[in-house]
C-alpha cells in the first residue's frame, strides 16, 4: 500500500526504470544519473503532485572503500633537512574492511613503499629492507585512529587537500575531516583522526532527487533532496527490497510538470555508493490531488479559456476589466488579419510568463493557442 495523498484528481501514475536506462551518467558511477521522460508528467495549474517511492531493488554490491575514497597521498619529510622530502601514494582495493584490516593494510603499504633510508632510531623489514616508518593504533573508546612515525628524524603528514589524488581521498574512512591535509606527526608527536573511522559499508542508503519538495526538509538548511532512506538490512552479494509499505512518505512537488528526472544514491554522509555497475531497479508512484488554496487571476483565466476553445467561465469583479481589455483584442482579431501578430504579442506572450511560472513548458501550449486563432480567423 502506498502514501496516501488524500482524495486523487488524475489516474496515478507508476514510472518503473533502472539504473541502465539512464539518458546519461552524472559521474563515473551509476549510482547518479538523469532520466529524461519519453513523455512529461504533467499537472493542471490547480494540482499538485506528490512522488514516491514505490518499489526499489539494490544489489549489495556496494564497498566501503571505493573508487572514490581509497587512496592516500602521503608525504615524507626529513627533520634535519625540510628540502629531503619524498610523497608517494596509495591505493587500496575496493572492498568492505574491518578496523584492523584498514590498519595492517596501511601499515603494511607505508612499510613497503616508504623511501625514507634507515639510522639507529628506525629498524628495517627483514623481507623488504626498508624502514618501518608508521605505528598506527585504534582507540575504540573514541573509535580513532593514532598514528607515530617510528623514528624521530623524519615526520609525515596525509595530504587530503593537495595531493594528487584529494578528489578520491580516504580521508572520511581514516577518520579525518574532509579537504584538509593533516598535521605532520612524528615519534612522540602523534596524529589523531578528528571524527570517526568509517571504513565499514553504510548502514542507510539514501535516494536523493532533484526535485525540490514543499515537505521535506533536515536539520541545516531546511532544504532536503531526500526522497527515501533504505536501511541496509541484509549481507553483502544479496539483494536490498524496499516497498511502499516500508516508506509511507511522498514528497509534494512544488512543479506541474516533470520531464526529467535526476537520481543519487548515497551513504548518510553524501558519499555516491559504487554499486559496480550492478543495475539498481526503480518503481515511482505519482499522484495527483487539487490544490485547494488555488486561485486563478484574470489573465490566467483568459489563457485557460482560449486552451479550453473559449468556453464559459465565470468571471469576478476583480478580474473583469482584465477581461473586457482581452475580449476587444479578441473582437479586433476578428475584423482584421493585420493586427494578428499584435495580438499574439499581448495575448501569447503574457501566457508564456504565465505557463513558466506554473511549471508548463510553454512549447506546448503555442500551437493549440494558434489554431484557435486560426479558426476565429476562419469564422470572419
Amino acid at each position: 500500500m502506498s502514501f496516501s495523498v488524500g482524495e486523487v484528481s488524475q489516474p496515478s501514475i507508476l514510472l518503473n526504470f533502472s539504473s541502465a536506462d539512464a539518458t546519461y551518467y552524472l559521474s563515473n558511477l551509476n549510482s547518479y544519473f538523469k532520466l529524461v521522460l519519453p513523455s512529461p508528467i504533467s499537472a493542471s495549474a490547480d494540482e499538485h503532485i506528490y512522488m514516491s517511492l514505490y518499489q526499489i531493488t539494490i544489489p549489495f554490491s556496494f564497498k566501503g572503500i571505493n573508487s572514490l575514497n581509497n587512496v592516500v597521498d602521503i608525504e615524507e619529510v626529513s627533520v634535519s633537512d625540510p628540502t629531503d622530502k619524498n610523497v608517494y601514494s596509495i591505493t587500496f582495493r575496493k572492498g568492505n574492511y574491518t578496523i584492523e584490516q584498514i590498519i595492517e593494510s596501511l601499515t603494511t603499504a607505508m612499510n613497503n613503499t616508504t623511501t625514507l633510508t634507515p639510522d639507529d632510531n628506525t629498524t628495517c623489514s627483514s623481507i623488504t629492507r626498508k624502514v618501518n616508518s608508521v605505528i598506527i593504533q585504534y582507540d575504540s573508546i573514541v573509535n580513532g585512529l593514532k598514528f607515530e612515525s617510528a623514528s624521530d628524524t623524519y615526520k609525515i603528514r596525509f595530504l587530503y587537500a593537495t595531493g594528487t589524488n584529494a578528489n578520491v581521498s580516504m580521508d572520511k574512512p581514516l577518520g579525518f575531516k574532509f579537504n584538509l591535509d593533516t598535521d605532520y606527526f612524528q615519534l612522540d608527536n602523534p596524529l589523531r583522526s578528528n571524527r570517526g573511522v568509517a571504513c565499514s559499508f553504510t548502514k542507510s542508503i539514501y535516494i536523493r532527487t532533484d526535485k525540490t519538495s514543499a515537505n521535506s526538509i533536515n536539520i541545516f538548511d531546511g532544504v532536503s533532496s531526500v526522497l527515501a532512506r533504505i536501511p541496509v538490512n541484509t549481507y553483502p552479494n544479496q539483494y536490498i527490497v524496499s516497498n511502499a509499505n516500508d516508506n509511507p512518505f511522498a514528497l509534494l512537488l512544488t512543479t506541474q510538470m516533470v520531464n526529467d528526472l535526476q537520481i543519487a544514491l548515497t551513504d548518510s554522509n553524501g558519499n555516491l555508493l559504487d554499486f559496480s555497475e550492478c543495475v539498481i531497479d526503480f518503481s515511482l508512484l505519482f499522484q495527483f490531488t487539487k490544490n485547494s488554496n488555488y486561485k486563478e487571476v484574470g489573465e490566467e483565466r483568459l489563457v485557460n479559456r482560449l486552451l479550453e476553445g473559449l468556453k464559459p467561465l465565470h468571471i469576478t469583479k476583480e478580474d473583469k476589466q482584465v477581461e473586457e481589455d482581452r475580449k476587444n483584442f479578441i473582437e479586433n482579431l476578428k475584423e482584421k488579419r493585420e493586427e494578428v501578430e499584435e495580438i499574439k504579442k499581448k495575448i501569447l506572450l503574457p501566457s508564456i510568463v504565465l505557463t513558466e511560472k506554473i511549471g508548463y513548458d510553454p512549447r506546448e501550449k503555442i500551437p493549440n493557442q494558434l489554431e484557435i486563432f486560426k479558426r476565429l480567423e476562419e469564422e470572419k
